[in-house]
């Protein structure tokens, strides 16, 4: 195991210009794909939980919460707290931050993403405060 002595991307993405957090999103969103490809979820996937290098990328950290899966809800769970994350955290810029994921995700991951994505919708559809369910 080494040691990485780098910033939390929670901390580094307000001083990015668009085009290179739009980079790393969609770095982010290959490598998520990749993890979910072979049936790995992180289970706590926020930018507080990954690391940017200068040279080298993005780290993740703390998989204390990862689990061996083959359920396409769970890697629909991973995605929907990304996305929360960024709304919440990075509000910003969450929109163009979580598309470029989706198009990185979307690149390597393939034939099935689509239907990961369409879960992350059924679950956003099941929270509390959808304006649907009120009225």
């Amino acid at each position: 195991m080494e040691f990485i002595s780098n910033k939390r991307l929670k901390e580094s993405l307000p001083e990015l210009p668009s085009a290179k957090r739009q980079k790393i999103f969609r770095k982010i969103g290959n490598s998520v794909a990749r993890l979910h490809q072979n049936q790995i979820t992180h289970g706590d996937l926020t930018t507080s939980n990954m690391l940017i290098h200068s040279q080298i990328g993005i780290y993740f950290i703390d998989f204390g919460l990862a689990a061996y899966t083959q359920n396409i809800e769970d890697f629909g769970t991973d995605l929907h707290l990304l996305k929360q994350a960024l709304q919440s955290t990075h509000f910003t810029y969450w929109e163009d931050s979580y598309n470029a994921f989706k198009k990185g995700y979307l690149a390597t991951y393939g034939k099935g993403a689509a239907e990961i994505f369409q879960k992350v919708n059924a679950i956003e559809s099941r929270g509390r405060y959808i304006t649907e369910r009120i009225g």
